[in-house]
């Protein structure tokens, strides 16, 4: 079976993800991380979330 690298996408909300995870890692750890608690501060819905990163 031939499996191709994922696609990340780009553009704006993408910014706005990175950011509210990179927000969320530094103050709970990736361990304490939440989907939800980096879906708000990006201010993206968790499913828009969950569609930009595999």
């Amino acid at each position: 079976m031939n499996q191709s690298a994922p696609i990340l996408r780009k553009g704006r909300k993408f910014d706005q993800v990175l950011e509210g995870a990179r927000t969320v890692f530094m103050a709970d750890g990736f361990e304490g991380a939440r989907v939800d608690n980096v879906a708000w501060p990006a201010g993206v819905a968790r499913g828009t979330l969950c569609s930009y990163l595999p």
